[in-house]
């Protein structure tokens, strides 16, 4: 569907490659993050997952889109008792589709929050969500490789739960709704010289605080669409299906790895600098 590769060639690869990730060629931090404790974190690289999560961003191991949510259909995400298929696809309407939801294990809401505050101020503790991707993260501007070279992640507007057809409440459908973490973004390659031109994208977090404190992350990703009043409005409504799916696919696959990663150092990170570092004054939606 649709003839525009915005200059993708599926066959290059363009950054660091995920599918084959080695921790051992990660580029090294400079001196002064070197020295800093966490920087262990850096250099183990991203979490390994269990076989059932790396099969959900295998090639060609697509759903069906008539398992996907679609733009209309995120209500569905305050209903624990709707099974929703994890996974990627291509819609119906050519945009590239992922979902996911992971359990966060003895990681607490204030520590996500705290984290997203520390991350504005401290580099280093952007770099370790995950290893060799995430580069730099301040006020809302974000540069990071997903899978098709190192990127700017600009802002297009945030999501209030109106504008993705849900209540301006939802604690009062779900009463384990914690936060909704929702954005419209503008992915524009930093190296003009590869030829890429910016995908459109958004990005869904709808965050679930369980009974024993544990969170859960519900995320719904959308290649070549943005959500706009509750529903979907194509953006690059002639994207190549390929370069849709591929899209979607990385980006299936980075979400999952951000989540284990967190798993993998948060609780220290956040034992070892709350005492010490202070984020209170950083404006955050979190």
């Amino acid at each position: 569907m649709g003839n525009n590769n915005l200059g993708v060639d599926l066959n290059r690869k363009y950054g660091m490659d995920f599918d084959n990730y080695d921790a051992s060629k990660l580029p090294k931090l400079p001196s002064e993050e070197e020295a800093k404790w966490f920087s262990k974190f850096y250099y183990r690289g991203r979490a390994e997952l269990p076989a059932d999560r790396t099969a959900l961003f295998a090639p060609g191991n697509t759903i069906d889109p008539s398992e996907a949510i679609t733009p209309d259909k995120l209500y569905l995400l305050m209903d624990e008792n709707h099974p929703i298929k994890e996974g990627y696809c291509l819609l119906p309407n050519g945009a590239g589709y992922c979902y996911t939801t992971i359990r966060l294990t003895n990681i607490t809401y204030e520590m996500v929050a705290y984290y997203m505050r520390l991350i504005d101020i401290e580099p280093l503790a952007y770099k370790i969500w995950y290893p060799g991707s995430h580069v730099s993260h301040h006020n809302n501007t974000i540069t990071e490789d997903v899978g098709f070279g190192v990127e700017w992640f600009q802002m297009k507007g945030f999501i209030t739960p109106e504008d993705a057809g849900l209540p301006a409440d939802p604690s009062k459908k779900d009463p384990k709704f914690r936060a909704l973490r929702a954005r419209n973004m503008l992915l524009t390659p930093t190296d003009k010289s590869l030829g890429l031109e910016p995908r459109a994208m958004t990005l869904f977090h709808y965050v679930r605080e369980l009974e024993n404190g544990d969170l859960e992350f519900k995320t719904v990703v959308y290649k070549g669409m943005y959500i706009e009043n509750g529903g979907g409005v194509m953006v690059q409504p002639d994207i190549d299906g390929a370069v849709a799916l591929e899209a979607a696919r990385q980006m299936l696959a980075h979400c999952i790895y951000e989540r284990y990663n967190m798993i993998q150092f948060l609780p220290e990170l956040y034992n070892g600098l709350k005492d010490t570092v202070d984020v209170s004054h950083i404006n955050s939606n979190w």
